[in-house]
């Protein structure tokens, strides 16, 4: 009796491990996947990443010498990739797109898309937005908009 007992506890402990064992796995595979898009990313322009974050299911990354901004976004197997000459470039800022909806008794606002803006010196190019949440996308905000902050003032002082 004591046997079946141990074997059941034991079980359930191996259980227990694994419900945080496997997701921390699948999250770093996920992220070694990603940085390794991101360097694949950076040896198609002759550069290389000098830094570089993961937010979620997006990284970013920088080539301090080229002056590049390295883009990647992997949402349901769907690879999303982008690449900014910073040279090219004359502002950075954070978009920060909220939908507002009213109860009875308050108004709430509901994060819509979070992204970086780059604004193009010629005026003839369009601007390019690196898109690292979107509400369609994932219900969840699943980094913290703090690093996007810095992000976006890293490269605002490059900018300048």
């Amino acid at each position: 009796m004591d046997f079946i007992l141990i074997f059941i506890v034991f079980i359930m402990i191996l259980m227990f491990v694994m419900m945080f064992i496997l997701p921390s796995i699948g999250s770093k595979r996920t992220q070694k996947r990603m940085q390794l898009a991101l360097n694949t990313m950076a040896e198609k322009y002759n550069a290389s990443v000098t830094r570089f974050t993961i937010m979620g299911d997006s990284i970013i990354g920088l080539d301090e010498d080229k002056n590049l901004v390295l883009f990647y976004k992997l949402i349901d197997n769907n690879e999303i990739s982008n690449v900014v000459d910073l040279n090219e470039m004359r502002d950075c800022k954070i978009v920060n797109e909220k939908k507002t909806i009213k109860s009875k008794t308050e108004n709430f606002n509901k994060l819509e898309r979070l992204g970086l803006q780059f604004i193009a010196t010629d005026k003839s190019k369009s601007d390019v937005i690196l898109e690292f949440y979107h509400a369609k996308d994932r219900l969840q905000l699943n980094f913290d908009i703090k690093t996007l902050e810095q992000w976006s003032d890293l490269l605002s002082m490059r900018l300048k």
